[in-house]
């Protein structure tokens, strides 16, 4: 006989084929696999009884005996087999055993990748900390250098700029003026040096002066006549002329455009074109001063624009350029605009736009002004 699972409760009848004295005939069972010893009922009791019987093979036996009380060893049998639910069952267990292995073995692949992962990121970091340490050291070295190169530049300048004022127009003052703009550009590289560690710092502020910035954008543009006629590049500028009185730091001005066309006249060749375009743009809520330095060079490429501004990032695409920089100009050039409330950004039409906040009031700038203390944020 073969029971499902659930079928572990029942009941087994039995009865013997005397009928002579049916009264003294007693009963003996067992249900081997479950019962250690034969069973007596009392009386003349023909029913066993079991539940909750575990799955698995059992044998059930009954014997009898005769009105003197000898027992029939000749026992009757009857197989019975309770068949296991499915997951009790050899396939079900073999499942468990594979799906538990399975379990540790990705298990202990996950944690083999999590330490691979923080492995990774601790030789990252300690790799980033040596060269932030690397860095630190140039900064340091180039700093001090600067710093021991500014002295003789700067004892360059004071005679040169006399020798100026002290010699009649014609050509011998056009080669100290020549003189007093080379050094005063390798015065601004060295002092280029300087800020970008006063920037790391946070030692660097802003020192703004009313003045007229159209016409110190136009000294300063006029520095680069010189470059311009040995690389045989129109070079002119263009837009407002007359006097636009605002607040603005003349030092961190004059390295901003520097540090702009040092790059527009680097990367055009000979026969190019290198414009200044200074203007107004009103807003609804201010007017803006905006100073494009337009050339028609190499350019940048589309996939590079958005990093030129990233600190000692250099565009691998112009190698063939002699003298590329260190990387850090147009950096500190975008700190210094910012410092004044302004933005940088690089386009295939205007490639290098600088915007201010307009702090004046003139004719090429009639409508109401702000309030001077949030010209600068």
């Amino acid at each position: 006989m073969e029971l499902a699972h659930h079928q572990n409760d029942f009941s087994l009848q039995f009865a013997a084929l005397g009928y002579s004295n049916s009264a003294k005939i007693r009963y003996a069972y067992k249900l081997e696999g479950f019962n250690k010893d034969w069973i007596i009922p009392n009386g003349n009791a023909r029913t066993a009884t079991y539940t909750n019987i575990d799955p698995g093979t059992y044998t059930f036996r009954v014997k009898v005996s005769n009105d003197d009380g000898s027992w029939n060893e000749n026992a009757l049998e009857l197989k019975l087999r309770i068949t296991p639910p499915f997951w009790k069952t050899p396939l079900a267990y073999f499942l468990y055993v594979v799906l538990t292995a399975a379990a540790l073995y990705f298990l202990r692949k996950e944690v083999i990748r999590r330490e691979q992962v923080r492995m990774q990121l601790q030789v990252e970091r300690q790799e980033a900390a040596r060269i932030r340490e690397l860095d630190e050291m140039k900064t340091r070295f180039f700093t001090n250098v600067s710093h021991e190169f500014r002295t003789p530049i700067s004892l360059i300048l004071i005679p040169i700029q006399k020798l100026i004022k002290e010699t009649a127009a014609g050509e011998m003052k056009n080669q100290y003026e020549l003189i007093n703009r080379n050094a005063r550009r390798l015065l601004n590289m060295v002092n280029e040096l300087l800020d970008f560690r006063r920037l790391q710092e946070n030692e660097l502020h802003l020192h703004p002066t009313e003045s007229d910035i159209i016409q110190y954008i136009q000294e300063v543009a006029a520095s680069f006549n010189d470059m311009a006629n040995n690389k045989h590049i129109e070079y002119r500028y263009q837009g407002i002329t007359s006097p636009l009185q605002m607040l603005f730091d003349k030092d961190k001005i004059e390295r901003i455009l520097f540090n702009l066309l040092s790059n527009a006249f680097k990367f055009t060749p000979e026969r190019g074109q290198v414009k200044v375009v200074v203007g107004i743009r009103k807003t609804e809520e201010q007017a803006l001063l905006e100073i494009q330095v337009i050339d028609n060079g190499i350019g940048i490429p589309a996939d590079q624009k958005d990093r030129i501004f990233d600190r000692f990032y250099q565009t691998n695409s112009h190698e063939h350029v002699l003298n590329q920089g260190s990387g850090i100009g147009l950096s500190i050039t975008r700190e210094f605009v910012e410092m004044h409330g302004g933005t940088l950004s690089v386009s295939d039409t205007s490639p290098k736009a600088v915007v201010l906040p307009c702090c004046c009031r003139s004719e090429q700038n009639p409508w109401p002004i702000q309030n001077r203390e949030h010209c600068y944020p």
